[in-house]
């Protein structure tokens, strides 16, 4: 197994006291910085912390990945859209440490209606509410009467040990237009209950510029927090 020498680690925390500094490291070492964030998930915390609402995130970040290279449907991913989730609360948001991670699959209006229909099942290890099935189909009902490019994605977490759990009334929604060779998002909101916080424009790179790279197809970057000047899209 290969250790972390002394200089790498120095190295790492002056980038990380740096917030111009980790926004370029991050961009130019997406794949590094998806391998941390998926080793940290696959052993994380044992307790999943819900969002607090959306008025106290300082920052969000979104990337929708599109897990069927060139349409064609791959065993091992029932959905083709997938999400991940990054936010945080804090007054100086570290994009290098999230207090909260999510992901999940984007789908359409009837599948997310089937989905949380589903998960009510008193079987399962988490359970979601009544209460949390009748919020989504509204929402879904809502936004279709708008359009049907609409996708719903589900807030999901894996905490070491627990299974699967949805925090409560936590949904992406995104109008994603799958027909453009290369993508576009109109209108995108995270929801958490009746809490709503519209997406900055979801983007075809990383913080700092660079192009995005494996089968990620759009990021959004939303800040409201001290010092990510240069790290919201737009």
């Amino acid at each position: 197994m290969t250790l972390i020498t002394d200089d790498i680690l120095n190295e790492l925390l002056t980038i990380q006291s740096d917030q111009a500094l980790t926004n370029r490291f991050m961009a130019r070492n997406p794949q590094f910085i998806n391998c941390i964030r998926a080793m940290l998930e696959a052993t994380g915390p044992s307790k999943v912390r819900p969002l607090p609402g959306t008025a106290p995130l300082n920052a969000v970040e979104v990337s929708i990945y599109d897990n069927w290279p060139a349409g064609k449907r791959v065993k091992s991913k029932p959905n083709r859209y997938g999400f991940s989730l990054n936010a945080s609360d804090a007054v100086k948001p570290d994009p290098l440490s999230w207090e909260y991670h999510f992901s999940g699959s984007l789908v359409s209006g009837d599948d997310l209606k089937e989905r949380v229909t589903a998960l009510q099942k008193p079987k399962l290890r988490n359970p979601i509410s009544n209460d949390f099935r009748e919020f989504a189909h509204t929402l879904v009902d809502v936004h279709e009467d708008i359009s049907l490019d609409y996708r719903f994605g589900l807030l999901q977490a894996k905490p070491h040990g627990e299974g699967t759990v949805y925090p409560d009334s936590h949904v992406l929604v995104v109008q994603l237009d799958p027909q453009s060779t290369r993508y576009s998002v109109a209108d995108a909101n995270l929801f958490v209950g009746m809490d709503c916080m519209p997406l900055a424009p979801f983007v075809r790179s990383f913080a700092g510029g660079k192009g995005l790279t494996s089968n990620v197809i759009l990021q959004s970057r939303s800040a409201r927090g001290t010092g990510m000047a240069g790290w919201q899209s737009d």
